[in-house]
C-alpha cells in the first residue's frame, strides 16, 4: 500500500517552452546550479535560496521558477483538500496577501480542473480561517501577491509556489504587442539555439517592435532579463532581503558592455516608433541600437560576419497570399546571400514552402512552438 505523503521534494523547477529544455539547462549550469532532472517543459535543479532569487532574475527561457510545497498521492478531490490542509500556508505569507491558484499536468481522478482548483483553494482558506478567527487570504486572478500551482500526474499532486507571479517573458520593455508578438522567452531560446554569445553583430530584417533585437542585446551585455522587477517571492513571510541583495548585485557584476550593433529593419512608422521608444526608455537610448526606416528589400547595406534571426510571418495569422509570401521568403534568401556574406542565419517559420523559397542550404533545425502554432528555427551558413 502506497503512503499517502512523499517527503518533500528538495530540488526547485523552472518552466519553459518545449523545445527550450536544454537551454534552460545550460543557463542554470551557468547560474552554478545542479541540475537535478530534466523533464517535458521543465528543468529541475538543486540550490540555495540565494540561487533560486539569481535564477528568477537571470533565466532567460524559464516561464517561472517553481518552490515545491508538498507532494502527496490523492485519488479523489476529499484527499487532494485533506492533504492540501496539511500544507502550512500560515507559515508561508499572511492572511491579507491575495492569492491565485493554477492546475497544471493531467490526471483521470482530476479531470475538472476548475474544481480541482476549489478544493486547493478550500484547503489554503480554511487553514487561515481556523488560525485567525475566521480571517481568510481573498483571491485574485489577475495580479496576486501569492501564486499557487498544483500539478497533478496520475495520482501525484505537486503543490508549488510560483516564485516569480507575473511570468518571467514580461520583462517590462514591451509597450505594445503586434498582430503576431514573439514571446521574450521564447526569442531569448531561439537566439541562444542559433549560437549568439554576443561576439558579433545582429541582424533582424524583420524586427517589428524589436523582441529579437532588446533580447539580444540584453544577451551580449549580460544584462540579467528581470534584474529590476517585483516577485512574488518578496511577499513570502521568509523572504530573506541579504540573499536577494547578494543575488542581485552578483547579477550585476557580471554585465559587460558588448562592441557591436544590433540592427532591425522596420519600414512602418507607428511600429518603429514604439521600437525608439522602448530603446529610449529602457535602454539608454543606446546607439548601439541601429533601426532602419525601410524594408530590408530597399537598403543596400551589408552586414558580413553577422548574426541575422528573423520571424517573418507564416501566412497563418496574417492574411498572406502564398505567391506574396514565398517572394518575401525569396527576397530574405537573396538579401542574406548578397549582403550578409560569412554569416549565420537563423529563420523561425511554421511554413515549410516557404522556407524553401529562401534557396539555402540548412545546417540545422530545431521543432519549437509559437503559442499554438507548431514552427521551426532553421539555421544556415552564408
Amino acid at each position: 500500500m502506497h503512503r499517502q505523503a512523499f517527503d518533500q521534494p528538495d530540488y526547485y523547477v523552472a518552466n519553459c517552452r518545449a523545445g527550450l529544455e536544454p537551454v534552460l539547462e545550460r543557463e542554470l549550469k551557468e547560474l552554478g546550479c545542479e541540475i537535478a532532472f530534466v523533464g517535458t517543459r521543465m528543468v529541475a535543479f538543486h540550490g540555495s535560496v540565494e540561487d533560486f532569487y539569481r535564477a528568477n532574475m537571470a533565466l532567460r527561457t524559464a516561464i517561472n521558477v517553481l518552490r515545491p510545497i508538498r507532494k502527496f498521492r490523492a485519488k479523489d478531490y476529499d484527499i487532494l483538500y485533506f492533504q492540501a490542509r496539511k500544507a502550512p500556508w500560515h507559515k508561508l505569507f499572511e492572511v491579507d496577501k491575495t492569492i491565485r491558484i493554477d492546475v497544471k499536468g493531467q490526471s483521470q481522478n482530476f479531470r475538472n480542473s476548475q474544481y480541482t482548483v476549489h478544493r486547493v483553494k478550500d484547503a489554503i482558506v480554511d487553514t487561515f480561517r481556523k488560525l485567525t478567527d475566521g480571517y481568510r487570504p481573498s483571491i485574485e486572478k489577475r495580479e496576486p501577491d501569492v501564486h499557487v500551482v498544483a500539478f497533478v500526474h496520475r495520482d501525484e499532486v505537486t503543490l508549488y509556489l510560483d516564485g516569480a507571479g507575473e511570468p518571467l517573458f514580461k520583462r517590462g520593455y514591451r509597450l505594445e504587442h503586434g498582430e503576431a508578438p514573439l514571446k521574450e522567452d521564447l526569442a531569448a531560446g531561439l537566439l541562444q539555439l542559433a549560437g549568439y554569445k554576443g561576439d558579433r553583430d545582429f541582424v533582424d530584417p524583420m524586427c517589428g517592435s524589436g523582441t529579437f533585437l532588446c533580447e539580444a542585446y540584453l544577451l551580449a551585455n549580460r544584462i540579467a532579463p528581470n534584474l529590476n522587477r517585483h516577485f512574488a517571492f518578496q511577499n513570502w513571510l521568509d523572504f530573506d532581503e541579504a540573499a536577494f541583495e547578494r543575488a542581485r548585485q552578483s547579477l550585476i557584476e557580471r554585465q559587460q558592455e558588448a562592441a557591436v550593433a544590433f540592427h532591425g529593419f522596420e519600414e512602418d512608422a507607428a511600429t518603429r516608433k514604439v521600437l525608439e521608444r522602448i530603446v529610449v526608455d529602457h535602454f539608454g537610448d543606446d546607439p548601439a541600437f541601429r533601426i532602419h526606416p525601410h524594408r530590408f528589400q530597399d537598403g543596400d547595406e551589408t552586414f558580413a560576419q553577422s548574426l541575422v534571426v528573423t520571424n517573418p510571418p507564416y501566412g497563418v495569422r496574417l492574411q498572406s497570399k502564398e505567391g506574396d509570401l514565398n517572394r518575401l521568403y525569396a527576397d530574405l534568401g537573396n538579401f542574406l546571400r548578397h549582403r550578409c556574406e560569412k554569416s549565420t542565419a537563423a529563420v523561425f517559420s511554421s511554413n515549410s514552402e516557404a522556407l524553401n523559397a529562401l534557396g539555402l542550404k540548412v545546417a540545422h533545425k530545431w521543432k519549437l512552438y509559437n503559442g499554438q502554432i507548431e514552427a521551426r528555427l532553421v539555421q544556415y551558413r552564408v
